[in-house]
């Protein structure tokens, strides 16, 4: 991929954010928890994991879960039915991005058995009725589709530290409701906001990059964008085995340089 297609790319995700349906939060009015929110994302991240498929798949899946709550319409889900809306929005996201078909057989294999609450049916027919809700119409435009671009942007190679920090913040960041439910916060901002965080993280530096300033609304000073940083900071603090758990263990492996180990003893 050449700069001019990055560029062409990251205009037409600008464009489409802006006509994309926004996440209201839709905890006010279901029986469910911020934290029943919190253990399903654990969950989707562990599924996406273990069956090594691409991580586009789980940022798009949140993406369907979130804005299908968000419907005004939506009939109250109790909290043992999220994990069947998980895996039909996995289901959904592993189908539009044409992930290997076997892979996509062993999962729906792997639910029936994890999700003692629903049936098959149950599964086939929240796929259908989420579908129907979407009109069918399955792109979105996702924070990872502007963390990407970001990366190549910034030449960052495969192993980069600051690749795998960013990636690991932008995953805690999708557990958590005050950034992606309770605030009408765009991808962009979120996408740019966990770059920005990544290099605070490893002490790289604390100014912003001139390079992505010049292809971002943001300049790192807007209040939303400090409130968002600030949140992701803590997460990173909070983190551990038994928070965030999926995320924390992924990251600390050596494939991804370990950056889930990383002292953050110095946010506070």
């Amino acid at each position: 991929m050449s700069w001019k297609d990055v560029l062409h790319n990251l205009t037409g995700f600008y464009e489409r954010e802006q006509r994309q349906k926004k996440v209201r939060n839709y905890l006010e009015n279901q029986s469910f928890t911020a934290q029943d929110r919190e253990a399903v994302i654990d969950w989707m991240i562990a599924c996406v994991d273990h069956y090594v498929v691409s991580f586009e798949v789980f940022y798009l899946a949140v993406s369907y879960f979130d804005i299908y709550l968000s419907g005004r319409d939506i009939e109250p889900i109790t909290s043992s039915k999220l994990q069947c809306l998980g895996a039909s929005c996995l289901w959904i996201s592993f189908t539009r991005l044409g992930q290997n078909q076997d892979k996509l057989a062993n999962f729906l294999d792997m639910v029936s058995v994890t999700d003692r609450h629903s049936s098959e049916k149950d599964l086939y027919d929240m796929f259908s009725h989420i579908m129907t809700r979407f009109h069918y119409k399955t792109h979105l435009i996702t924070p990872y589709n502007f963390l990407t671009s970001f990366f190549f942007i910034l030449h960052l190679e495969r192993k980069h530290n600051l690749r795998w920090m960013s990636r690991y913040i932008l995953e805690l960041a999708h557990y958590d409701a005050d950034i992606c439910v309770k605030n009408r916060y765009r991808p962009s901002l979120i996408a740019t906001a966990a770059l920005y965080t990544g290099l605070v993280a490893l002490r790289v530096t604390v100014d912003w990059i001139s390079d992505l300033s010049i292809l971002t609304p943001y300049t790192g000073k807007e209040y939303e964008f400090r409130i968002v940083h600030r949140r992701m900071l803590k997460l990173l603090k909070v983190a551990s085995p038994s928070k965030y758990r999926s995320a924390y263990t992924r990251y600390s492996r050596k494939e991804y340089n370990h950056v889930a180990l990383v002292d953050f003893s110095f946010i506070y």
